[in-house]
């Protein structure tokens, strides 16, 4: 019915997922009534959901609810998701923008702001975050900054011409946490674009996605934020790989 084998049935009895409704105690034969075959779809569909036994297990036996489910779902799914950023990104050309709108999902994040000289001189900024971050009582999701936000938004619109500029570290914490300070960031819609090369060409990007947002009457919703898939660690400097994104609205 299920295109499962015996082992398989006998593997979700060990593990204490799935117990027949009577054991012939002469034969070993299992038998499963409908109650059994109604759990064991259940089973299967949590499998395809992405969820593990042990987490299928604690789910059915009350230990965890609905919406802890839903959560790591979702962290598993954005990291899914930054996986194929990565992936897509490594067959961007240079000079070739290509906007997409999306949605950013709500974050709870720890800030740390400092002054943007270059993006190697930030990345070092950052590394120094980390070490007085690193044996703190927090419970932080990635070692490496999420994403960084730039607070000065006519920057932008000239250019990136100017020798420095205040911006924010950002490292998503888990929504569990109680975090002293930290900044919650709602859902909403952005555009982005790949910029590939040089960071000191990354201008073209901003200017591409402004003319998105101005072609297709949008305003923007907070300031840009930029996500570096490769560098500024890359030992090959012309070939950062840097995702930049804007939040936006519609005007209406």
């Amino acid at each position: 019915m299920f295109c499962i084998t015996r082992n398989m049935l006998l593997f979700y009895e060990k593990k204490g997922l799935l117990k027949p409704s009577e054991i012939d105690p002469t034969t070993g034969y299992r038998y499963y009534g409908f109650a059994e075959i109604e759990k064991l779809h259940l089973i299967l569909r949590y499998k395809e959901s992405g969820m593990t036994l042990a987490e299928i297990k604690s789910y059915l036996d009350g230990k965890i609810t609905v919406c802890e489910l839903e959560k790591e779902l979702q962290k598993r799914l954005e990291a899914v998701k930054n996986r194929l950023d990565i992936l897509k990104s490594l067959n961007v050309k240079e000079n070739v923008y290509s906007v997409e709108r999306i949605v950013l999902s709500e974050c709870v994040c720890l800030v740390e702001p400092v002054v943007w000289t270059s993006s190697e001189a930030t990345a070092l900024e950052f590394c120094g975050f980390w070490d007085q971050m690193e044996n703190s009582i927090f419970k932080i999701r990635h070692k490496y900054p999420d994403f960084v936000e730039w607070l000065d938004d006519s920057l932008i619109e000239n250019g990136f011409i100017a020798d420095s500029t205040p911006v924010n570290l950002y490292i998503k914490a888990d929504h569990s946490d109680l975090l002293k300070g930290a900044i919650t960031y709602p859902a909403t819609d952005a555009v982005v674009t790949c910029h590939v090369g040089s960071y000191n060409t990354i201008a073209a990007a901003y200017r591409t996605l402004l003319d998105y947002i101005r072609e297709n009457n949008l305003i923007r919703n907070g300031h840009a934020r930029e996500v570096n898939l490769l560098g500024p660690f890359a030992v090959d400097a012309e070939r950062f790989i840097t995702k930049v994104i804007i939040p936006v609205r519609d005007v209406n």
